[in-house]
């Protein structure tokens, strides 16, 4: 009777757990739904490469939102608009242009971009966004921190802090922003408290405070649920619980002025970007370049080679008519690639090869046009200098006017119809003049061969 009673209660037991297991998994399950962890996973998704699963997670946070609310307009924008992307990226042309759309209708006047998504290289959003304008330094700052506070958000914490540490470095240097300074450093506590590093949190709520005032918040970021922000702000002095004139007092202010003028110095000549210390040498620089491909009335194989390492390497066909007036933008057909690297301080060889390269359609005998096109975008992403020395500044690239392909200098006959080409571009880096340098830059490459039998 007893081993029975036992038993029922193991049953009782065993269907409690399997419910609280269930409704846990639930949970969590429902937590990773979210439109906003939707969102952070499509950008991961796209970012890899993989455009079919960032689109499904993309379409899911969409259809979870309910767009006649103000408040999830912009970010139901942005959605859209990585949504476009991802379908111009697997050649949907309608379905791209329909998100597009939708996202400019949403977003409004608000900037059409995304932290960390490169838009440039895509026609299709440019055809209905238009080429961006060069942001004027107020915008920039400005479209820096509305970036991290979506990205806040969204629950994407990490890339929240690291964005507005760089835009409270920036600030720092500069005269003025106060208003913006003090936002900034306030969401900074916000993100840092999020990640339960309580110090730096309580430190950047009271230098918002100094600037915005006891009380005074950012829109969305609400006080009451910030744990720290009501932490007392301690001076030095206030810390040791010093009496004004005492002698531990006149003591410790002595203390105070050797530490300070320590430091003057330590920051004057020692610091990592001490004003008198000699400005450090390039010894790497981590790029990624993306380089999309066109062509009219052609077919042959390519390849790519950075630095003697081949990246690509493949045989292209562009069935498409070419004329006497073809341009560029008159091609349909395209592929993008991206590349990661990490060159040397002086700088890189890039060494584009076309080989047999022949006409698709040939006409003999007549007038005979084939074209190719290549778009070539680079970023810096990291770079490194001599160690002990000053930071150079985020460098610039210097030779792009070489990526152009000449036909007369650049390419050989093998026979009155087939061509080898190759186009050969020594690009180095330079630091820049001022406080900052140009991390990205643009050029594009054209040749148009005619042949008249």
């Amino acid at each position: 009777m007893l081993s029975l009673k036992r038993h029922a209660l193991f049953q009782a037991v065993a269907v409690v757990l399997s419910v609280l297991i269930a409704f846990e998994a639930g949970y969590v399950f429902a937590q990773e739904q979210t439109p906003e962890a939707l969102f952070v996973i499509a950008k991961q998704d796209y970012a890899n490469g993989d455009f079919a699963a960032a689109k499904e997670a993309l379409q899911k946070a969409a259809g979870s939102m309910d767009e006649s609310l103000p408040e999830n307009r912009p970010f139901l924008g942005s959605i859209y608009l990585l949504l476009g992307a991802s379908e111009e990226n697997l050649q949907n042309t309608e379905a791209a242009k329909a998100a597009y759309a939708k996202a400019r209708e949403l977003l409004a006047e608000q900037n059409a971009a995304i932290e960390g998504i490169n838009f440039t290289s895509l026609s299709l959003y440019l055809e209905v966004f238009g080429t961006p304008r060069q942001r004027t330094e107020a915008e920039e700052f400005r479209f820096r921190f509305d970036q991290a506070q979506k990205a806040y958000f969204a629950g994407d914490t990490n890339a929240a802090k690291n964005s507005l540490e760089e835009l409270a470095s920036k600030l720092a240097s500069l005269e003025g922003w106060m208003s913006l300074r003090g936002e900034t450093y306030l969401l900074l506590g916000a993100s840092y408290e999020k990640l339960n590093t309580k110090e730096l949190a309580i430190s950047y709520y009271c230098k918002a405070k100094e600037i915005l005032g006891q009380g005074k918040t950012n829109e969305g970021l609400d006080l009451k649920q910030l744990k720290y922000y009501d932490q007392e702000c301690r001076t030095v002095a206030s810390r040791a619980g010093v009496k004004k004139g005492s002698s531990l007092g006149k003591l410790l202010g002595v203390v105070l002025t050797l530490a300070l003028l320590g430091g003057a110095v330590w920051y004057l000549f020692f610091s990592p970007n001490a004003p008198f210390k000699p400005k450090g040498g390039y010894t790497s620089v981590t790029l990624k370049v993306t380089v999309t491909f066109k062509g009219l009335n052609s077919t042959g194989t390519r390849k790519l080679a950075f630095d003697g390492v081949n990246k690509l390497d493949e045989a292209f066909v562009y069935p498409q008519n070419a004329g006497s007036s073809s341009q560029c933008s008159d091609a349909t057909k395209q592929e993008t690639y991206s590349y990661t690297f990490e060159a040397l301080g002086a700088g890189f060889k890039t060494v584009m090869d076309y080989i047999n390269w022949d006409y698709y359609d040939y006409i003999d005998p007549g007038t005979n046009y084939k074209m190719l096109c290549s778009d070539w975008s680079f970023e810096v992403l990291s770079y490194k200098w001599e160690s002990g020395k000053k930071d150079p500044g985020q460098p610039s690239i210097e030779g792009l006017d070489q990526l152009n392909l000449d036909v007369a200098a650049d390419c050989t006959a093998v026979t009155p119809r087939i061509h080898n080409c190759q186009m050969e571009a020594n690009l180095t880096f330079k630091a820049p003049s001022g406080a900052a340098g140009a991390g990205r830059v643009q050029t594009s490459s054209r040749t148009l061969v005619k042949r008249t039998n």
